[in-house]
């Protein structure tokens, strides 16, 4: 059973690294044809997923160890590290997106957007919203804290997307 849900688990890791890889190659393209620092910090947040699922990976594979003489009850409390090291990432990555939000505020660049970027946007944020719902849906099937912050992560990523979409067709609208 545990090999199962290990592999379970690493199986919708390995889903989310892809999709996020995908997914932030499309923005960096956006991101840099279009001037754009939401979209590429968007990308970066993408990138921070990726590493989010690979955390989750190596905390799977090392809650399973054995244990072993110097840890009597085994390493099933990594789990719960990773969690806590993914929620640090999702922190960091939020505070960095604020940094150069402010920056953008104050040394504006110009800007080109237009209704492909808008429709390209609204896909990865249709990916990342069902990818979300299902890493989230299968964490708590799994029992896995690390693939729900995981999954809770992804949906706030969705959310800031729609709001980088909104401000893009205002921005196409009053320029």
């Amino acid at each position: 059973m545990k090999k199962s849900r290990e592999k379970q688990i690493v199986n919708i890791s390995i889903l989310g690294i892809i999709t996020n890889l995908i997914l932030a190659g499309i923005k960096i393209i956006i991101g840099i044809t279009s001037g754009s620092i939401a979209i590429t910090s968007d990308a970066v947040n993408n990138l921070t997923d990726s590493s989010s699922s690979l955390i989750t990976i190596i905390g799977t594979k090392l809650a399973q160890k054995n244990p072993d003489k110097n840890h009597p009850f085994g390493f099933g409390r990594i789990e719960y590290l990773t969690s806590m090291i993914i929620g640090i990432i999702v922190l960091v990555t939020g505070f960095e997106i604020i940094i150069s939000s402010v920056k953008g505020i104050f040394y504006p660049n110009a800007v080109d957007y237009n209704l492909l970027i808008v429709f390209l946007l609204f896909i990865t944020v249709v990916v990342k919203t069902f990818l979300s719902i299902y890493i989230e849906k299968q964490g708590k099937k799994l029992n896995s804290g690390a693939l729900v912050a995981s999954g809770k992560e992804s949906k706030n990523d969705a959310i800031i997307s729609i709001v980088t979409i909104i401000s893009a067709i205002i921005y196409m609208i009053t320029k």
